[in-house]
């Protein structure tokens, strides 16, 4: 007696004695393949051992009895008795039901004991990707059709003006279906007509490529007179008995299809199907689960060489393969790979996944989402010469049978290569046509655009890296901006606003004191005191700052406050009084340092704001007014890091004799230090130390005999008093 399994992707006959046929063991009939055996022997029983419960649980999935499922599963977690396989089916189980949250929490664990896992990996690379698939984005538009049969109808492909098909149902009419006993019944080609609303019509068998067992699914080249047939293994079964799937190339002469080239990858040891051609009919891409695969099935692929014979199998490798099932490839007439997997993230069962076939080691896969997927297992999708109508298969709820054809309409293409969309407006949100736009990466390479009547630009790449982004107009004032592009994103938009160029703006370009490199996120706050005006943006990543001034003619006072900070580099204040000139860019760095150091030891606070010398009267070391007004510009430094410690050095030029000089300096540096302790907390965070002469910035010695001819610039040069951070947190 022959008896029908489905065992992974392959249908595949065993051939069991009539004594076999009355064992009572429900592990006999597991290791058999008789899931539905096992259900009837272990459903009722109210006391099973782990292993009865991992077989009765394993023979419900297959069953697509996913709640029965849950519970057994449910009830081996967590346990002593627990395999990381169980926790891995348990979360397959959990997708199938909708419930994703726990399907990760189960995957959480189960990659602890399985790390490798590309599975688990693609899983929880992000853990919400299910809140994305869920959602019908208006791509796709799925129709239930009155073709489906209570049992399997599935496979379907395009042979010039028909539609192929597979199908266990053994009346043609569709009018009275039952299965063969448990078991699914032999599968066999249909040929039926299409109508403009995808109805499928007026189904025939095929002919008499059906044969005595499983015949389908099957696929055609682009002339339709070369089919790649999946069908059972008629020469001998495998070594346990099992007649497992092989591809054969079957040709149409004369109006028949009599003309049958088994495919030389074929084995009795293993299953080949799902074979499909490219347009060219120059590459052939199959479903294996034949040994040194990544998974339980592998999709690969072989090249007609230039003698029409077909080349050596090549796995299409991880980007696509996984440990677990991927199968029922296509390539549409755009080059277009489809594929359907239960290893990438998905929404459960088998999802539908696309990827340019040519790129398809450096593209991102794309999950086709709701409508297309859902819970249950979806595959074998097929499109129109226009990409634009076709069909799938799928076992989801609601259905007539087992699986069903759905009617599929492509509402928006599919695109997999990246999209920035670059808005660019002005203050009021018109937009501005015209615009110059300049895209330039990491390399320096640059991209012009002009934008649109909308004020658009459309910048697309099969990956968009980090990029800077200007815009310039005439009376406009440009802008230049760092843009990092989302990679979990396929399109993307990016608003510019422009404003108007009155006459004068300010320009400010913020660098590293101690390398001149310039500082990016660096935040500048602008306070106009005539005109009234505030400000406060974020320096770009050339540490630009630009802004439009209100409108002023020349010969206005411009009166301003300027506040920079950036985390880790010291804060700065300063303020500038001019009188304007003749209209255009007003640079404050001509007038103003505005340099940022990083608070670190060694920094000497003096080069980092607006401060002065600190002046004494000849031969004395007492606070003078202007030099407290100084001084309490470090005194509000220490108070805004209180964690800060400095030692304010004083310093000479070389002039009088080194011991008074350093008398004199140690005098003064501890009295401004005094100053400062008692108008900060913690006064001992700050200490003075007189240094005289013996550290000279310049050749400007005249000690004893040396005489000097040095400026008196270059005596001033010496004459200074540092603020050296010695500690910082």
């Amino acid at each position: 007696m022959i008896k029908l399994y489905v065992i992974g992707f392959s249908f595949v006959l065993f051939v069991i004695s009539s004594a076999q046929t009355n064992q009572t063991k429900a592990h006999k009939a597991y290791s058999n393949f008789g899931y539905p055996e096992v259900v009837d022997r272990l459903d009722a029983l109210q006391s099973l051992s782990a292993e009865a419960k991992r077989e009765l649980a394993d023979s419900y999935m297959r069953a697509a009895n996913f709640t029965k499922a849950e519970l057994l599963y449910s009830a081996i977690y967590n346990t002593a008795d627990e395999q990381p396989e169980d926790l891995l089916h348990y979360a397959q189980c959990l997708k199938s039901r909708g419930k994703y949250n726990n399907a990760i929490s189960v995957l959480e664990r189960y990659i602890q004991k399985n790390p490798q896992d590309r599975r688990a990996q693609l899983h929880l690379k992000n853990n919400r990707y299910f809140e994305d698939l869920v959602k019908d984005m208006g791509q796709f538009k799925l129709k239930t059709l009155k073709i489906n049969s209570t049992h399997q109808d599935f496979g379907p492909a395009f042979c010039n003006d028909q539609l192929i098909f597979t199908s266990s149902a053994h009346d043609i009419n569709f009018a009275y279906r039952t299965w063969n006993g448990n078991n699914l019944p032999f599968l066999d080609l249909y040929r039926a007509g299409v109508d403009s609303v995808l109805e499928i019509n007026n189904a025939k068998p095929f002919g008499k490529i059906n044969k005595k067992y499983h015949e389908g699914p099957a696929s055609f080249n682009s002339d339709g007179n070369c089919m790649i047939l999946t069908r059972v293994n008629y020469k001998k079964p495998d070594t346990n008995g099992i007649r497992n799937l092989e591809l054969v190339e079957v040709y149409k002469r004369q109006l028949r299809w009599d003309s049958i080239v088994p495919f030389h990858i074929n084995s009795s040891a293993y299953s080949v199907g799902h074979g499909v051609l490219s347009a060219d009919s120059k590459t052939l891409v199959f479903t294996s689960d034949m040994p040194g695969g990544f998974g339980q099935t592998d999709l690969y692929m072989c090249v007609r060489k230039a003698d029409k014979t077909w080349g050596e199998a090549i796995n299409l490798g991880p980007e696509i393969n996984t440990e677990g099932r991927e199968m029922f490839p296509y390539i549409n007439s755009q080059g277009i790979f489809f594929f359907s997997s239960d290893g990438h993230a998905g929404l459960g069962g088998l999802d539908i996944f696309a990827v340019p076939f040519e790129k398809r080691k450096q593209s991102k896969i794309k999950n086709l989402g709701t409508p297309v997927n859902s819970r249950g297992d979806d595959h074998g999708i097929i499109l129109n010469a226009s990409n634009t109508k076709g069909f799938i298969s799928s076992n989801r709820e609601g259905g007539s049978g087992d699986d069903d054809i759905y009617g599929l309409t492509v509402l928006k293409p599919l695109r997999f290569e990246k999209r920035l969309t670059v808005i660019v407006k002005d203050s009021k949100g018109m937009p501005l046509s015209h615009t110059i736009v300049q895209l330039k990466n990491n390399a320096g390479a640059l991209t012009t655009y002009t934008t649109d009547a909308t004020g658009q630009i459309v910048y697309i790449a099969d990956e968009i890296p980090p990029l800077i982004i200007s815009a310039s107009k005439t009376d406009y004032l440009d802008i230049e901006k760092p843009y990092t592009f989302n990679s979990e994103d396929d399109e993307a938009q990016l608003h510019i606003t422009l404003e108007n160029n009155p006459g004068y703006s300010l320009l400010a370009v913020i660098k590293n004191v101690k390398d001149q490199t310039a500082l990016e996120n660096v935040k500048i706050k602008i306070q106009l005191q005539k005109p009234i005006m505030t400000d406060s943006a974020l320096t770009a990543n050339d540490g630009k700052y630009q802004k439009a001034l209100p409108i002023m003619k020349p010969g206005d006072s411009l009166v301003l406050l300027i506040k920079l900070e950036k985390n880790g580099y010291l804060t700065k204040e300063t303020a500038l009084r001019i009188k304007l000139k003749n209209p255009g860019v007003i640079n404050l760095n001509e007038y103003l340092n505005t340099d940022l150091g990083k608070i670190e030891v060694g920094l000497d606070i003096a080069k980092m704001i607006d401060i002065k010398p600190i002046y004494f009267d000849l031969g004395k070391f007492n606070i003078r007014k202007d030099a407290q007004i100084e001084l309490d510009k470090i005194v509000k430094i220490m108070n805004d890091y209180p964690k800060m410690y400095i030692e304010l050095g004083s310093h000479t030029d070389c002039r009088s004799s080194a011991a008074s000089n350093l008398s004199l300096s140690d005098k003064r540096a501890n009295a401004s230090a005094n100053y400062i302790k008692s108008n900060i907390q913690n006064p001992e965070r700050i200490t003075g130390k007189g240094y005289g002469e013996s550290r000279l910035k310049n050749s400007c010695a005249c000690e004893g005999a040396i005489k000097s001819k040095c400026s008196e610039a270059e005596h001033q040069e010496n004459r200074r008093t540092e603020f050296i951070i010695l500690k910082a947190e």
